[in-house]
């Protein structure tokens, strides 16, 4: 038996028992002639999360008048990111959706979005990140691990909160001690601009802050205003250092099996479906730093002028350096920067 027709079937089975659902045969063989497809797509938590794989299985069966079915399985319900894009290169899930930053170590061009201050904004990542050449090249690159990049959906960019001082500028971080994650350039990024990173294991940062054996942790603000760490910070700052997407990958060759009729209309799904996503990710930023700022937290938003200040001291650092030395494709790093530049301009 595969793990379409035990693990997933037997999460079916539970999930049914435990919340209600439905419970189908999509692991049984549901669909065996080419006009009927099913497609099984698994999803991190977040309500932005939710609500566009909702939006992709509504236009799906609708657009193919019911011979495209999709179940979704939210929630890391799965397993988490490195599961995730194991089960989707394999083809026990069909399309899957991760954070770059997990699985950098085996497609390193996703080493890109690891750049501190590489992106200053939203409209330069959905413009240049997703949307430009040197995006749409990064997304065609994972075929080479037996995947079909579908679409960019948002994490988001990470911020900083401390209890220590409201941070808007890099000389206040001298010698502060920041969670961080195990990531190497993370780390590097941290220490150029004169922070004590330290990496530590997500579940014990909220103790962590309540004890003060840290003084800070960076984080998306999504997960901040979730895991409720703002109940024990004083100050968030939006620093935006480092913007993390969710890669959206199909299996290769179930991508290849489908007809070009069907290809199209999950493609164009998939389309319409991250336009709902990105906005509802918007939306609930602002809802939690609401939330955030109504408890009591300090948040800061900072101009383009003061992300710059900490840009530069990350250039002057050679961080950029190093994240091109992890990367297969150095030159996409340079190419994009480039259509940055380009941007910026207009």
């Amino acid at each position: 038996m595969n793990f379409k027709k035990g693990v997933v079937a037997g999460i079916l089975v539970l999930a049914s028992m435990t919340v209600g659902i439905q419970l189908t045969t999509a692991t049984d063989n549901k669909f065996t002639t080419q006009e009927q497809v099913n497609l099984i797509i698994a999803t991190p938590a977040g309500e932005a999360m939710d609500i566009g794989s909702a939006k992709f299985k509504e236009l799906c069966e609708t657009y193919s008048d019911g011979n495209i079915t999709v179940d979704i399985f939210s929630n890391n319900l799965l397993g988490d990111d490195k599961v995730i894009i194991a089960g989707t290169q394999v083809g026990d899930i069909d399309i899957g959706v991760s954070s770059t930053s997990p699985i950098a170590n085996i497609y390193p061009d996703y080493y890109l979005f690891d750049a501190a201050y590489f992106f200053l904004n939203t409209d330069e990542v959905y413009n240049v990140g997703f949307k430009g050449e040197t995006g749409r090249k990064i997304m065609e690159g994972v075929e080479s691990l037996g995947l079909k990049g579908i679409s960019w959906w948002e994490n988001g960019f990470r911020v900083l909160g401390n209890n220590n001082i409201a941070v808007t500028s890099p000389e206040q971080l001298k010698g502060m001690k920041i969670r961080t994650m195990e990531n190497k350039l993370h780390i590097q990024a941290w220490k150029a601009l004169g922070a004590n990173p330290t990496p530590m294991a997500f579940t014990e940062v909220f103790t962590a802050l309540q004890q003060r054996t840290i003084d800070g942790q960076e984080n998306s603000i999504g997960q901040i205003e979730s895991n409720k760490l703002y109940e024990v910070q004083k100050y968030i700052s939006l620093t935006d250092h480092i913007y993390t997407p969710y890669c959206v990958t199909m299996n290769l060759k179930k991508w290849e099996s489908l007809t070009s009729e069907q290809q199209e209309i999950v493609q164009r799904a998939m389309d319409e479906a991250t336009e709902v996503m990105l906005e509802e990710s918007q939306k609930y930023e602002k809802q939690a730093i609401r939330i955030m700022s109504d408890y009591g937290c300090q948040v800061l938003e900072l101009s383009e002028e003061e992300k710059q200040s900490f840009q530069d001291v990350i250039l002057k650092a050679g961080v950029y350096d190093s994240v091109k030395e992890q990367m297969e494709h150095s030159d996409y790093f340079e190419a994009m920067q480039a259509e940055l530049t380009e941007y910026r301009g207009m």
